[in-house]
């Protein structure tokens, strides 16, 4: 779903719940209802859950970023700790250790 799409179902929902419970009340409330105050609060409460799940969103992705970070890390310890050229007789050809670090962005 898309951002709009999750904002627009998050409206529905609200805007329908909003209108079972206005008919919790016994005896029902007589009068004209007005709309244009209950969309001012149902698009209030959406617009707060919209923020709670951006944060959420955000948090998510930082802990990714921290995750992946870490690994690269492991990796070019990893990789430093290997001698400096190695074989590969799979693909018959030598295998330099500044050349694995290069690639992982880091100068030999």
């Amino acid at each position: 779903m898309s951002t709009e799409e999750v904002e627009q179902e998050i409206d529905r929902v609200i805007g329908e719940c909003a209108g079972a419970v206005s008919l919790c009340w016994e005896p029902r409330p007589e009068g004209v209802f007005d709309s244009t105050q209950a969309v001012t609060y149902v698009r209030a409460a959406s617009d707060r859950l919209m923020s709670v799940l951006d944060a959420e969103a955000d948090r998510r992705v930082d802990r990714m970023i921290l995750w992946n970070v870490n690994k690269l890390a492991d990796l070019r310890a990893q990789v430093k700790a290997l001698p400096l050229i190695d074989y590969d007789k799979d693909d018959d050809e030598l295998i330099r250790r500044a050349d694995v670090l290069a690639a992982l962005g880091d100068a030999p």
